[in-house]
């Protein structure tokens, strides 16, 4: 896969973040935006990776979402509210937690590079994923899961915002994406 062959179908969920995440994944995607209200008009083939954006409200409320996700054969990315619907769809738990997380920083618990590094939250829900996810990283402040992967599905989330200037070497979690990509 070279880098002009790589495409990033980007699914907005009404988040004023979704520029920020396009110019994030630049140059090593070509990004193509679509609100989610637009998905059933696409062929998710032609892409490499499936990005899920995030936005306001839970899982729930995205059902054309969620019953995409569950369809995906590509590696899919979630970040914030796509990794909570990564959750729900495998079986796990998602909850309010108080008091939100808007514009708040944390230090990663994280095995090697990652580990004390500072993440950008903006979350008012916390995930609990089922056992079929590896729990990357968690915040060392008050133990909330911010990074996993599942073990058998091509799903990867984040909890926090890796393209928020808040977030402390938002290029590791681009390669870390790259690589796991290729597995």
């Amino acid at each position: 896969m070279t880098q002009m062959s790589r495409l990033a179908l980007l699914i907005d969920h009404d988040d004023s973040f979704i520029e920020n995440i396009k110019f994030w994944l630049q140059p090593e995607f070509k990004v193509f935006v679509i609100n989610h209200a637009e998905i059933a008009r696409l062929d998710m083939k032609n892409y490499d990776l499936i990005v899920f954006s995030p936005g306001p409200k839970a899982p729930q409320d995205y059902p054309h979402s969620l019953k995409l996700l569950t369809q995906l054969e590509q590696p899919v990315l979630g970040i914030c509210l796509g990794f909570q619907m990564m959750t729900v769809v495998s079986g796990g738990e998602v909850g309010t937690y108080s008091p939100p997380q808007h514009g708040k920083t944390s230090l990663l618990k994280a095995a090697g590079a990652f580990d004390r590094l500072a993440v950008g939250r903006y979350h008012s829900l916390r995930c609990k994923p089922s056992d079929d996810f590896e729990v990357l990283a968690t915040s060392r402040d008050d133990d909330c899961v911010m990074w996993a992967q599942h073990q058998t599905k091509k799903y990867l989330g984040f909890q926090f915002h890796p393209e928020s200037f808040l977030t402390e070497s938002s290029e590791l979690y681009k390669k870390y994406i790259l690589d796991w990509m290729m597995k």
